[in-house]
């Protein structure tokens, strides 16, 4: 087997096609289906199973491409290895962070790193956490930075910064203020501006209202990621919004207000985040450091 075979199999794997896999490739599909069919003499078993849309991977395919990705992204960070000690540990440093991190403590981090290494050069990628930890894993960026509680597993290591905390705000004018205790149950019964359902903040704040033996409240409008000028909707109505409480300063300018909510008090922890055992270049290195340092500097960083 050499690394073309394995990059045969990762690519036939991920499109599920000798067809489109090979188009993909450059290559035409008799030669795509040989070198498979090399593979599958080597394993001495079938790595695909074949039907009329494609292909799909039987269980020793499955357990290949496992092993595949992870010589392909060894060999990757090889190649990475070798281009920054022949470019003096200088190079090109690519940066993804989650729509929930702060963006100041990432940016007064980069801006340190440009005034260090004149010849650095970033990529920056913002993402939900799912899309930037697929293309962690895929070597396609060297370090994120977002909650720590979607990426604990060993396939990465990750560093605490901060606990990211949540807050619920209201229209200056809404009854509820007016009370001196507000309750679970009281908000359940207000419409809302939430998250979508697929990230973790969502799921975590409608388990709250779940174990407290409640329906979850209605949504009445819901985003990927709620925007501070989407936050202007909730002037004048009864809705009700979670939002980070770094923004609430920014909030009561618009005329929003806290709602302290007995039993709702969210919070993530924000982390800098690699893959486990893979190469570290002294720029990635360096920047996650000053990231570190920036977290430390948070509540003073205007």
């Amino acid at each position: 087997m050499n690394f073309s075979d394995i990059e045969y199999l990762l690519v036939v794997a991920e499109r599920r096609n000798i067809g489109r896999a090979a188009e993909a490739l450059g290559l035409t599909q008799p030669a795509l289906t040989r070198a498979i069919g090399r593979l599958e003499t080597l394993a001495g078993q079938s790595l695909f199973v074949r039907h009329p849309k494609g292909v799909d991977l039987t269980p020793a395919g499955q357990a290949l491409v496992g092993r595949a990705q992870r010589i392909h992204n060894e060999y990757g960070d090889a190649m990475r290895e070798l281009q920054d000690m022949k470019a003096g540990q200088l190079g090109l440093l690519r940066l993804g962070y989650s729509v929930s991190a702060d963006e100041r403590v990432i940016t007064l981090a980069c801006r340190q790193l440009l005034f260090e290494r004149p010849a650095a050069r970033l990529t920056l990628a913002t993402a939900f956490m799912k899309t930037l930890l697929e293309q962690l894993t895929d070597g396609m960026l060297d370090l994120i930075v977002g909650p720590l509680a979607e990426s604990e597993n060993s396939a990465f290591l990750a560093t605490p910064l901060y606990h990211d905390r949540l807050a619920c705000v209201v229209d200056r004018a809404h009854p509820l203020l007016r009370r001196a205790r507000v309750t679970l149950g009281d908000v359940a019964k207000e419409t809302w501006l939430l998250p979508s359902r697929r990230l973790p903040v969502r799921q975590e704040f409608e388990r709250r209202f779940s174990d407290a033996g409640l329906v979850p409240p209605v949504v009445r409008i819901e985003s990927d990621y709620i925007t501070p000028a989407q936050f202007k909707m909730l002037r004048g109505t009864r809705i009700l919004a979670i939002c980070q409480e770094d923004a609430l300063r920014g909030l009561k300018r618009i005329g929003l207000e806290t709602l302290n909510v007995g039993g709702l008090r969210l919070q993530r922890r924000i982390a800098v985040i690699r893959r486990a055992n893979a190469y570290a270049s002294p720029l990635s290195t360096r920047l996650g450091k000053l990231i570190e340092h920036a977290a430390r500097r948070r509540a003073h960083i205007e």
